[in-house]
């Protein structure tokens, strides 16, 4: 689940550097990703209790240890 965060942050961070000059510190940048993980990880409860087909695989990787299957 941290790899697409990441993968988001580090796409955007791209972005900022090369159309808007703007460039953030690799600290702030991990601080970014960190944040978003924490949101993600908050929010699976909610999103996986019943999930649809397009979440089945996705909640899997949310849940500590759990998959879709053991719910």
């Amino acid at each position: 689940m941290a790899v697409p965060v990441a993968s988001k942050r580090i796409w955007k961070e791209q972005n900022a550097r090369a159309f808007d000059q703007k460039e953030k510190a690799v600290e702030s940048l991990v601080a970014d990703i960190k944040e978003d993980v924490m949101v993600w990880r908050a929010a699976a409860p909610l999103t996986c209790q019943s999930p649809g087909p397009l979440m089945v695989g996705l909640c899997g990787t949310f849940m500590s240890g759990q998959t879709a299957d053991s719910m």
